[in-house]
């Protein structure tokens, strides 16, 4: 995992030092969302983005003697578009597929319309120019074919505090990201498993029905990230450590709570072409002494491309 991670940050890091050292003009292709995490900044008014992606999941070892091995793949449209000042919406709509799934009752392939996502963020005006503060609300669209759905709308809502710092120095800008949230999970009877059988799915998110998490209400996420943001020129690169625990379950772990370390980059100039990569590490850990197995992928790679726009 160590060797991999490294690898995707060397990736992010050359692009960086190309840019920087051709001294290309012009500010950074901005969206309103890092990996997972929403910033306290976001972009200008009338910023349009277009993009799509293509993103691999997989598994590590399997220490219960489930699928050690099988493929997720998935690709989608996603929209940005900060449509007022301090407004920005966001938008996904993807296609998934997995393969060499061996669960007993499910089945091993298949794909097909996966749930869509929107998140609506405002950030507070009159603040200094070094500190941001953002609240968002959003959920999913659950608009998926009957074996990805999670079958109800499940709202989400938090809040994130920004901090800019170097700012005008020959030094990157860096930006710290602290954001905390909460979200319904409303498929109180069977959780989020894509109704293939009685045991969850391994895409995010993923949780199990209220009664198996131990109580009425017990299967909702606390959601919370941390980032550490680098901008300079046409790139910026982050880590990012971001979370979705089922707070309230007394039949889950703390360590098999949903965890990810990502690194991330977008290269790209405003009102132009960008290209983004994302590397997600899962770092959840079964607990073999609880009925719930988080069927999470441990490893994930996201590339996707973008054209933005001004419009209004």
């Amino acid at each position: 995992m160590t060797r991999w991670l490294a690898l995707a940050l060397l990736c992010c890091v050359l692009p960086w030092r190309t840019v920087a050292a051709a001294g290309l003009p012009g500010e950074l292709h901005e969206v309103p969302r890092l990996t997972w995490l929403t910033p306290g900044f976001l972009p200008d008014r009338g910023l349009l983005t277009v993009g799509l992606s293509g993103s691999r999941y997989h598994p590590g070892f399997n220490p219960t003697g489930g699928p050690a091995h099988y493929d997720v793949n998935q690709a989608a449209l996603f929209v940005h578009w900060s449509l007022l000042a301090h407004v920005a919406v966001s938008g996904q709509q993807s296609w998934r597929s997995w393969s060499r799934y061996q669960v007993p009752g499910q089945e091993p392939s298949g794909g097909g319309l996966a749930d869509g996502d929107f998140r609506l963020a405002v950030s507070l005006p009159g603040l200094p120019d070094w500190l941001g503060l953002a609240v968002y609300g959003g959920g999913n669209i659950p608009i998926g074919a009957d074996e990805l759905t999670e079958g109800v709308f499940s709202p989400e809502a938090g809040g994130t505090v920004s901090l800019a710092v170097w700012r005008y120095r020959q030094a990157p800008q860096m930006r710290l990201h602290a954001s905390a949230g909460w979200r319904w999970n409303r498929n109180e009877q069977e959780g989020f498993g894509a109704g293939l059988g009685p045991q969850p799915q391994p895409w995010y998110p993923l949780y199990p029905s209220a009664a198996a998490a131990g109580g009425e209400r017990a299967n909702d996420f606390l959601c919370w990230g941390v980032a550490l943001e680098f901008r300079q020129r046409a790139t910026a690169l982050w880590i990012e450590w971001t979370g979705a625990m089922l707070y309230d379950a007394v039949n889950v772990g703390q360590r098999e709570n949903q965890q990810i370390l990502a690194a991330g980059l977008i290269w790209g100039l405003r009102e132009g072409w960008a290209l983004q990569c994302h590397y997600q590490v899962g770092l959840w850990l079964d607990d073999v002494t609880t009925p719930w197995y988080p069927r999470l992928p441990h490893i994930g790679f996201t590339i996707g491309v973008s054209r933005q726009f001004r419009l209004g």
